[in-house]
């Protein structure tokens, strides 16, 4: 991956680093970072990628399947902007969000 880099304008740059969107993977969302621990323990050949300050996205293999991850945090905005970010940057054909809606949480009966 080489950045991309623009002037914008006179002492400004913009820098770019695209992800490799020319293979199809499966998109796997949860709201908070905790619920895809477990997932992230199962998948090979790992490279993240930080799009902002809110979204962190991991690409790799999945029982010989490419995927991407990740965690959107809470709210229904957060996973909007999450999917389509898996779909137009990393080119994810389906999506599933998993976690456990506060089922984690002891005492918490979900």
């Amino acid at each position: 991956r080489r950045p991309l880099s623009r002037s914008i304008g006179a002492d400004q740059q913009l820098h770019l680093v695209m992800a490799p969107a020319a293979v199809a993977r499966m998109g796997i969302l949860s709201a908070i970072p905790t619920e895809i621990a477990r997932l992230r323990a199962c998948v090979t050949d790992q490279i993240e990628y930080k799009r902002g300050e809110c979204f962190s996205f991991t690409t790799g293999t999945l029982e010989g399947r490419p995927v991407v991850f990740g965690a959107s945090g809470v709210g229904m905005v957060f996973a909007a902007s999450a999917a389509t970010t898996m779909i137009s940057e990393f080119s994810a054909t389906a999506l599933i969000f998993t976690g456990v809606a506060g089922g984690g949480k002891p005492g918490q009966g979900v």
